[in-house]
């Protein structure tokens, strides 16, 4: 069963990015798949996987 999870908030600085990385690592330590998409700007979410774009 598929299951969708949304952290929103207008409000800046609320920590959004810290819990949906943290949330979407604890689903996928549990084994399940498991897929993060951000809409950010600043590309928070990339550097906490040290990902850079080429």
């Amino acid at each position: 069963m598929t299951k969708i999870l949304a952290v929103v908030s207008q409000k800046g600085g609320v920590g959004k990015t810290t819990t949906s990385v943290n949330l979407a690592a604890s689903i996928a330590a549990l084994e399940m798949r498991t897929l993060l998409i951000v809409i950010d700007p600043q590309c928070g979410v990339s550097s906490s996987f040290n990902f850079t774009s080429r």
